[in-house]
């Protein structure tokens, strides 16, 4: 009883602080100090990394060299030099994966893949999804790329505001009615955008 009220509340206390770090990130976006319109991986995930390279590194120099070394059961050795490569996937993400959500376009860019960046003149799918109260959408490009993010961690305002105008008029907006949008965050002859998830699909 006691091992799975232990289990639960461990359960519960990961997606609390999981829920506390999203509204977080989504309010005070981490941003570059030179591409102040790149939104970086919350800075959480790069003291995650630290943390676990550093306690892999103790635990894997003890496992290997330490007087117990040799009685040490290899499932904690293999567990040691695992939270050194856990570390080091967290600060690959937090040193190289960014986001870019621009008026006419949005970019990303992945812990080893290249930047990709989809036209929003070019989309032709947006499709929405809940997987563990987290909101998803994926972007679909006419050359065939997609990009998936979790936008209840990052703010995509200005995409589903394109959206928004796309499914109201049937086009693309001008260059000037981007413009337009860019300096008073409306649509002209639209009423104010509104965000809704998961009515959009183009």
């Amino acid at each position: 009883m006691e091992r799975a009220l232990l289990q639960w509340g461990s359960i519960l206390a990961v997606l609390a602080i999981f829920f506390v770090v999203s509204r977080y990130a989504r309010k005070r976006p981490h941003r570059s100090g030179k591409h102040p319109n790149r939104v970086r991986a919350p800075k959480i995930t790069g003291f995650i990394g630290w943390l676990a390279v550093l306690a892999g590194l103790l635990f894997t120099t003890v496992s290997f060299t330490g007087p117990a070394s040799a009685t040490m059961p290899l499932g904690a050795k293999i567990t040691a030099i695992g939270l050194v490569v856990l570390g080091v996937v967290f600060l690959q993400v937090y040193f190289r994966w960014y986001l870019i959500v621009e008026y006419d376009f949005i970019e990303r860019r992945g812990m080893i893949l290249p930047p990709r960046r989809i036209k929003y003149a070019d989309i032709t799918g947006l499709t929405f999804a809940s997987a563990n109260g987290m909101q998803h959408m994926t972007v679909t490009g006419a050359n065939g790329q997609s990009l998936s993010l979790n936008i209840t961690v990052f703010k995509v305002d200005k995409l589903l505001a394109w959206n928004d105008f796309f499914r109201q008029m049937g086009r693309s907006p001008s260059p000037q009615e981007v413009q337009f949008h860019r300096d008073t965050g409306q649509w002209p002859g639209l009423a104010p955008y509104s965000p809704q998830h998961g009515s959009g699909r183009k």
